[in-house]
């Protein structure tokens, strides 16, 4: 009876922790499809700028690190290029998972 309840606890919890994660597009079938392909554009985009910019401050001879920390600090900051920037590009490990844009 313990066992059941405790795992009754770990399920609500885990419910509420995808239930803030959940996003209803309203518009009928095909939307939230629509949707995704808007950001998995935008993601495309903002990764093959980040690349861009990545190669032509390597080009002008600047340290890819101090060009993230620099960007870090600008208009320029997200946490998409913090996440894909700093471990990816610094360690010239340049293999993308791009599980997420489909």
């Amino acid at each position: 009876m313990f066992y059941e309840f405790t795992y009754l606890l770990i399920l609500t919890e885990l419910y509420w922790e995808m239930h803030q994660l959940l996003y209803i597009v309203p518009g009928g079938m095909g939307c939230a499809t629509k949707m995704k392909l808007v950001v998995s554009m935008l993601v495309g985009t903002t990764l093959a700028g980040l690349s861009e910019s990545l190669a032509l401050s390597t080009k002008l001879g600047l340290n890819i690190t101090d060009v993230l920390e620099v960007l870090r600090h600008s208009s320029a900051n997200s946490q998409f290029i913090r996440e894909k920037g700093a471990g990816k590009f610094c360690d010239r490990n340049l293999f993308i998972n791009c599980r997420h844009v489909t």
